[in-house]
C-alpha cells in the first residue's frame, strides 16, 4: 500500500507559484488579443 502511495505522489505535479500563474494568465489575454489560437498561445507560453 505504501509503494503505491508513493508511486502516485512522485506523478503527482505541484502547482505553480500564485505569481508565476498571474503572469502567465496576463500573457495568455494579451496573446488572445493579438488573435492567436489556443494552440499558438500555449505553444509560446511553453516557449517562455
Amino acid at each position: 500500500m505504501s509503494d503505491r502511495r508513493e508511486e502516485i505522489m512522485e506523478k503527482r505535479r505541484r502547482c505553480l507559484p500564485r505569481d508565476l500563474r498571474i503572469k502567465i494568465y496576463e500573457d495568455v489575454l494579451e496573446l488572445a488579443k493579438k488573435g492567436l489560437s489556443y494552440r499558438e498561445i500555449v505553444n509560446e507560453i511553453e516557449r517562455r
